[in-house]
């Protein structure tokens, strides 16, 4: 072999063995890059499990199950569920066992808009308002009234009491002949519908009553359970009597709330001014 086939076999020599470590170079730095990625993976993988388990603990721990489960603890759930809150407005008392009657509705809805004065003197015969009855605590002993008023009037003095004002005391002069139209007795009073009920807390029914606590707390809330003020303060010149801060009138909640907010009387709501 001559000095020139020598030389050339050597230079191809070395070219081979660097392209061989080049190659080599290469696919270390690749191992490396997939290394690196597969433990980014696994460290990812690893925190999200680990957050997973430790929501899992947090929520065992706090009293939950599955889900969006209730708290097992004992004392939730026996705790009463709150009441339902009708009408839109929010009572304190459960007012589910009483909406029926605070807010009459089909054929009675407008059974309760009697008017009966001197010159409208009661007629069974036309009334539409039904003939059972209810009793409530009164002053001088048991008042009976038609049971949708009774119960309104239960009502109210639960959520009166409830707020912490100082609950009336209900009168009436209620004659049972007179609403069952077998007698001629009070006739001309609206006492005998079994719908009005005179309350206060005053030794005796007095102007004075619109000064307290209770009376401004009624005039603002009565509607709320069917009631309304039947003589208010400035509508004598309709009514044909004067103011009477005590004296209260079932005509149902729908009635009521209209007459409240438009400042009405009952002979003017109903068309009826004398």
């Amino acid at each position: 072999m001559n000095g020139r086939s020598l030389q050339q076999k050597t230079r191809k020599s070395t070219t081979t063995g660097n392209s061989s470590r080049a190659e080599r170079e290469k696919r270390r730095k690749r191992a490396k890059t997939v290394l690196a990625l597969i433990t980014a993976a696994l460290i990812t993988a690893a925190a999200a499990l680990a957050a997973v388990i430790f929501c899992l603990v947090c929520r065992l721990s706090s009293g939950f199950s599955k889900g969006n489960a209730r708290p097992t603890d004992t004392a939730y759930v026996t705790e009463p569920v709150a009441p339902e809150k009708p009408y839109g407005e929010g009572f304190l008392i459960d007012i589910r066992n009483y909406s029926e009657y605070i807010s009459p509705s089909g054929e009675l809805s407008d059974a309760f808009l009697t008017v009966v004065s001197e010159k409208r003197p009661y007629d069974a015969k036309k009334s539409r308002i039904p003939s059972e009855t209810a009793s409530v605590q009164g002053r001088r002993g048991d008042v009976t009234l038609i049971i949708y008023a009774a119960k309104a009037y239960e009502a109210m003095m639960l959520e009166m009491k409830a707020v912490g004002i100082n609950t009336v005391n209900p009168q009436t002069k209620l004659d049972l002949a007179a609403v069952a139209g077998l007698s001629d007795a009070d006739k001309t009073d609206e006492h005998c519908l079994g719908l009005t009920v005179d309350m206060h807390n005053c030794n005796s029914a007095d102007v004075s009553f619109k000064n307290t606590e209770a009376y401004a707390w009624l005039s603002e809330n009565c509607w709320r359970f069917g009631f309304i003020i039947r003589y208010p303060e400035g509508k004598s010149s309709v009514t044909g009597v004067q103011f009477r801060p005590w004296q209260f009138r079932y005509v149902g909640r729908y009635h009521a709330r209209i007459m409240s907010e438009n400042g009405l009387c009952l002979e003017e709501y109903t068309g009826l001014a004398r």
